[in-house]
C-alpha cells in the first residue's frame, strides 16, 4: 500500500530501507524512523518481535521525549515542503501514543491505513525469515492488530486487506479517498500501468484459506480463540462494516491480558534483549542528533567489487537523485584495468554534478567536499574495500560538522557506537 501511495504522489521520503530477497519490490519504510522505533523500543528492553506488555508510563521517559524530538526533526528535514506524506513501519502499531505527541509538535492532522493480512500468512512469512514459533508468531499478530485498532480509534482511518489490494486495487484506492477525506496528489487513472505492475500476486509468498485460523499451527486453542474473533472484527471493519469496538473488543482485551500474562513469564526465560545500557543510549542519541544538526550530508556508497553492472546500476540510480548546485556525485574508483570500466567512467563523468575520481592518477582526499556550496555529497567508492584505514581517513575531516551515512552490500551502519564515535 505505501508504494502505491507513492506512485500516486505521497512523499515517502529518499532515505529508504533497502530491498532484500524476502522483499523484492521493497519495504518502502524510512530508514530513521525504523531505526529510531527500534531503538525507543530498545529503550524498554524490548523489540519488534517482543510479544510483551510496554512498561506503564513508557511514553514519559526521558529517552522516549529524547527520541520523539529527533523524530520531529527528521520529518521536519524531509517533509517540510509536502502537503501529504507517509511513513510505513509495522512498530508504530506499538508506539502510537510517542507517535501522537510527534503529529501534535508537527500540527499535522494523521490519517490511517490499517493494513490487515491473515495470521497465518503472517506466521509463516515470520518462521521463514526470522525462524519465530507459530505461537510467538500468532501473538505478535495479535498484540500488533490490537494495537493498532486502540490507538487509530476516533481518528481518521480504514482497514484495508491484502486480498482487497491484490483483487481491486482501484477500488481500494478510491475507497480510501472517500473514507480519509484526501484527494491523491495524481490521477489514479493517469498511474494504472505502474500500479499494475507493481501489485503483483506472485509476490506473496505465503496464501491461506480465511475460512480456518490456525489450520497447522501449534497455537494453544485460547489463543485461536482470539485470533479468530480479532480476525473476523478487522475483515468485517474492513468490508465497511459498522463496528461497536469497545464492546465488541472488551472480552478479546480482557482475554489476551490473560494469555500474555501467563506467557510473559515463560518468554523472559528464552527471549533475552540486551537492555540499552546509559552509555549506549547516550552515543546513539547524540550520533542521531547529529544527523539531523549537521550541516552537510555525505553518503558512502559501496557497489559490489568488479562488476561493471553493479557500478552503473547505483551511479545511475544515485544520480537521479542530483537535484541542483548544492549536491554532487563523486565516483572513486581504485585503479580499476578493465577497459569497459574506464570508459564508462569517462562518459558517466561527464555529466553535470559528476567528479570521477581514479586513485591511480590521485589521492582520495574528503577535503575535496568543503566546497561550502555542496549541501549533499554523493561519494561512490568502487573497487575500494571497506577498512579501518578508510574510515580513519574519514575521521581525519571530523570538522566537516556533517553526518555520513555508508550503504554496501555487506555493511548495515544504523544509530550504534562503532562509527558514532
Amino acid at each position: 500500500m505505501a508504494r502505491i501511495a507513492n506512485l500516486l504522489g505521497v512523499d515517502l521520503g529518499e532515505r529508504l530501507v533497502p530491498v532484500s530477497p524476502d522483499n523484492e519490490r521493497g519495504y518502502w519504510e524510512h530508514i530513521d524512523v525504523a531505526a529510531l522505533n527500534e531503538l525507543a523500543l530498545r529503550a524498554m528492553g524490548l523489540s519488534w518481535k517482543d510479544i510483551r506488555f510496554l512498561p506503564a508510563e513508557w511514553c514519559m521517559s526521558d529517552s522516549i521525549r529524547e527520541i520523539q524530538r529527533i523524530l520531529v526533526l527528521i520529518l521536519r528535514r524531509d517533509f517540510a515542503g509536502s502537503p501529504l506524506w507517509a511513513l510505513k513501519d509495522p512498530r508504530l502499531c506499538r508506539l502510537m501514543p510517542m507517535w501522537q505527541g510527534i503529529f501534535d509538535a508537527l500540527e499535522c492532522e494523521p490519517m490511517y491505513i490499517v493494513t490487515l493480512r491473515n495470521p497465518e500468512e503472517v506466521w509463516r512469512s515470520l518462521e521463514t525469515r526470522d525462524g519465530i514459533p507459530s505461537e510467538d508468531a500468532h501473538l505478535l499478530w495479535l498484540q500488533y492488530m490490537l494495537d493498532a485498532e486502540r490507538w487509530t480509534r476516533g481518528w481518521k482511518r480504514i482497514f484495508v486487506t491484502y486480498d482487497q489490494l491484490l483483487k481491486d486495487w482501484e477500488g481500494t484506492l478510491r475507497d480510501t479517498e472517500r473514507t480519509l477525506g484526501l484527494s491523491w496528489p495524481k490521477d489514479i487513472s493517469a498511474e494504472r500501468g505502474e500500479i499494475e505492475s507493481f501489485v503483483t500476486p506472485s509476490l506473496r509468498h505465503h496464501v491461506v484459506s480465511d475460512q480456518v485460523i490456525g489450520l497447522g499451527a501449534n497455537v494453544n486453542s485460547d489463543i485461536l480463540d482470539l485470533l479468530n474473533k480479532t480476525y473476523l472484527l478487522l475483515r468485517k471493519a474492513a468490508e465497511g462494516k459498522e463496528i461497536d469496538w469497545p464492546n465488541e473488543l472488551a472480552s478479546v482485551y480482557g482475554q489476551f491480558e490473560q494469555v500474555i500474562g501467563r506467557k510473559a513469564v515463560e518468554y523472559s526465560r528464552r527471549i533475552t534483549v540486551e537492555p540499552l545500557v546509559e552509555e549506549e543510549r547516550k552515543t546513539s542519541m547524540g550520533f542521531a542528533t547529529s544527523v539531523m544538526e549537521a550541516r552537510k550530508h555525505i553518503e558512502l556508497v559501496f557497489p559490489t567489487k568488479n562488476s561493471l553492472v553493479a557500478l552503473r546500476e547505483c551511479s545511475n540510480t544515485l544520480y537521479e537523485r542530483i537535484c541542483g548546485p548544492s549536491t554532487e556525485l563523486v565516483i572513486v574508483d581504485n585503479k580499476s584495468k578493465d577497459c569497459e570500466i574506464r570508459d564508462y567512467l569517462v562518459q558517466f563523468g561527464s555529466k553535470n554534478g559528476v567528479r570521477v575520481v581514479r586513485l591511480a592518477e590521485e589521492a582520495f582526499d574528503i577535503a575535496m567536499i568543503r566546497r561550502p556550496e555542496l549541501q549533499h555529497v554523493y561519494i561512490c567508492v568502487f573497487n575500494v574495500g571497506v577498512s579501518d584505514e578508510f574510515f580513519q581517513v574519514l575521521a581525519q575531516y571530523g570538522d566537516l560538522d556533517c553526518f555520513f551515512s555508508a550503504y554496501g552490500p555487506n555493511m548495515v551502519l544504523t544509530f550504534g557506537r562503532q562509527y558514532a564515535q
